[in-house]
């Protein structure tokens, strides 16, 4: 019992510092001077997990995730021109970091050249970048893997004479969003915000609503 107590603290200490860290970062521009947005396309990384615990990146996913969040993105700022790219190694490289940037180094950061061109190319000085990631699995895989891990559960308390060992429950699904607004004239980041990691279908556009409502809440 002492044991699964401990387990449920260091858990809840986890949830209590993810949920506290800052990943906000806004400068002085308010959202009324920024009335005109290009929008790269987003850059979406979404995998696909099978029944059989094979994880493959899927290009069509990947595909039809962009296309979703530059929809739902316009929703939520004044996109007039969503900007065709074809990502390179180099230009994907400086867009699938955005998840880890730390909030306090941004006011300083230049926006990489590549990205400044295309929105300064299309006449506009504000633009937008997007970086969507996460998985989807195969219909019937999760149950099976909920019921997995029941059972391994019950047999580890019997074994173990009721001693409660803590197992991962496996995740239907996984969605993670990450956008940053910049000024392409000055060469600077004006926004910048990601929602956590959560249990959401990336391929739901209720779900990609969600997420890009709580990320772009800060920029008023």
């Amino acid at each position: 019992m002492k044991r699964f107590k401990l387990v449920l603290a260091i858990a809840a200490a986890l949830v209590l510092t993810t949920s506290c860290a800052v990943t906000k970062y806004a400068s002085e521009v308010p959202a009324s001077q920024v009335t005109s947005i290009a929008l790269l396309q987003p850059l979406s990384y979404i995998d696909y997990l099978d029944n059989n615990h094979n994880m493959t990146r899927n290009d069509t996913l990947c595909a039809a995730s962009s296309a979703m969040v530059a929809k739902v993105a316009g929703e939520f700022l004044p996109i007039d021109c969503v900007i065709p790219v074809n990502y390179t190694e180099e230009m994907a490289a400086e867009v699938d970091v955005l998840p880890g940037l730390d909030p306090k180094t941004l006011m300083s950061v230049t926006i990489p050249e590549a990205t400044r061109e295309l929105i300064l190319a299309s006449g506009h000085r504000y633009g937008a970048v997007v970086f969507a990631r996460g998985f989807t699995r195969e219909r019937g895989g999760y149950a099976s893997d909920i019921a997995k891990g029941v059972i391994l559960g019950i047999a580890t308390a019997v074994l173990s004479m009721g001693m409660v060992t803590a197992y991962g429950i496996a995740e239907k699904c996984e969605s993670q969003i990450s956008l940053m607004i910049v000024d392409a004239e000055a060469n600077r980041v004006i926004y910048y915000d990601r929602s956590l990691t959560r249990e959401l279908e990336p391929l739901k556009e209720n779900s990609i609503r969600s997420q890009l409502k709580s990320v772009l809440k800060g920029f008023k």
